[in-house]
């Protein structure tokens, strides 16, 4: 059962797998990676929950990540919200406080690496 949120973000196609990784393309290019089983259609997106995004420092971005920027923080005792803008579009990412290394700041260039788990939906 699934209670909470999800960030949806649209696939155009599957590409070429690597080993027993299957590599996504999105609308904006971007590619992302997942192990999880399920049909690519028209309308398919990755759901991606933001408690399983992680979030580092600005530097180079490999597949399977995003790059960004924090448009808005929301400190909600001990979970930290993050709202980044990336080319997929804006990501939620919820932090628990008190395991970041440090609190990240509206506009600070940030790296997420999503969870290769992440659900495949159908038709939006």
């Amino acid at each position: 059962d699934f209670v909470g949120s999800a960030n949806l973000i649209r696939i155009r196609k599957e590409l070429p797998s690597a080993g027993n990784t299957r590599r996504l393309q999105t609308e904006s290019d971007t590619v992302l990676l997942t192990h999880t089983a399920g049909l690519i259609g028209e309308g398919t997106a990755l759901a991606v929950r933001g408690e399983e995004i992680t979030m580092a420092d600005d530097g180079p971005v490999a597949e399977g990540q995003l790059a960004g920027v924090i448009e808005s923080v929301e400190f909600r005792g001990s979970v930290t919200g993050y709202i980044v803008r990336t080319a997929v579009g804006r990501i939620h990412v919820d932090t628990w406080s008190a395991r970041q290394s440090h609190q990240r700041k509206r506009g600070s260039s940030v790296i997420l690496s999503l969870p290769k788990d992440s659900a495949l939906v159908g038709a939006l």
